[in-house]
């Protein structure tokens, strides 16, 4: 093995190790409203803008983009609970207001988080 081969190995491991950890810690944090880029690369010693690049080259995404999905993945999973109100499906998700909330969902998924719900709960009335 030549040194080249190395530190190309080495290279290859450190960057996956990285995402490995990024993922890890958007699992950990994708619920808190405050949890930003910045957030993730200070948990992991690295620039906010080294960060960025290692995720999308690595994950064929934006770190808001994907965190974004997490967050909505899990409000439409929420959503199906008819007892939870909308700003509590806000917070739970990471979201600072209900209102940001719903511009996102409906950005996201192109309804209403209350259009949204009314369908799921619709469909499971009629089962």
């Amino acid at each position: 093995v030549t040194y080249s081969h190395l530190h190309y190995l080495l290279y290859h491991l450190c960057q996956l190790l990285l995402l490995f950890l990024m993922i890890a810690i958007i699992d950990q944090n994708w619920g808190d409203s405050e949890f930003s880029l910045q957030g993730a690369a200070d948990a992991l010693f690295v620039s906010p803008q080294y960060l960025s690049r290692a995720f999308h080259r690595e994950v064929g995404d934006t770190f808001g983009a994907y965190l974004s999905r997490k967050r909505l993945k899990e409000a439409m999973r929420l959503l199906q609970d008819a007892d939870l109100k909308m700003y509590e499906i806000a917070q739970k998700t990471g979201y600072s207001s209900q209102h940001y909330f719903s511009n996102a969902f409906r950005r996201g998924l192109g309804v209403s988080p209350a259009e949204y719900r009314k369908n799921v709960l619709g469909q499971g009335e009629t089962k």
